[in-house]
């Protein structure tokens, strides 16, 4: 991807960027994030143990994004901020309601290798970390359970195209991590 990146590079540098808008606000969808293979992992071990879970269902995760074209028209560098929850229903010793939420903070870097009027294309990476509270309302007599921890999570996308025209572009992405194996947004260029 790396190579790619830098033989494109001489064509990106063809291109007049200088008028391309330096500013980047993203919103967008994703389908299997870190966070829902966690839950998926955490459901497996539990069953080992004799519990169980159903009705589950996870939002998510929903990123807004911020990046900043920096003076080499290849990279942009900004931060990625996103949201998932997940919700089931758990049975063993004890019945209740089990709810995830995942807010995730990563500082982010997008390599734009090809570029033209109408349509981009792009890898991009990140790194940061995510804030999970975990919240077991149990039927019946027992109390509630809560619990809050911070894990380190990523994003690593290896192709993205966007389309559009120069000030709103649609995007569709593939990679792997906390935004998901596949998503899809709207960007505003500024």
């Amino acid at each position: 991807m790396t190579v790619v990146a830098m033989m494109t590079t001489v064509s990106v540098n063809a291109q007049n960027v200088d008028d391309e808008p330096r500013n980047q606000i993203a919103i967008s969808y994703g389908y299997m994030s870190n966070s829902n293979w966690i839950d998926a992992f955490e459901n497996f071990s539990e069953a080992i143990v004799g519990s169980r879970a159903d009705n589950e269902t996870f939002i998510g995760p929903i990123s807004v994004e911020y990046f900043y074209r920096l003076n080499n028209p290849l990279v942009n560098v900004g931060a990625i901020v996103a949201f998932g929850l997940s919700k089931e229903d758990v049975h063993g010793a004890y019945d209740g309601d089990l709810k995830h939420n995942y807010y995730t903070f990563m500082p982010a870097m997008k390599l734009d290798w090809f570029r033209r009027e109408h349509v981009a294309m792009y890898s991009k990476i990140a790194a940061g970390i995510t804030y999970r509270t975990e919240k077991i309302d149990y039927k019946g007599q027992r109390n509630d359970y809560t619990d809050n921890s911070v894990h380190f999570n990523w994003q690593l996308t290896g192709f993205g195209v966007e389309f559009g025209s120069r000030e709103f572009r649609g995007f569709v992405e593939g990679g792997f991590g906390e935004q998901g194996l596949f998503l899809a947004g709207l960007r505003c260029r500024f």
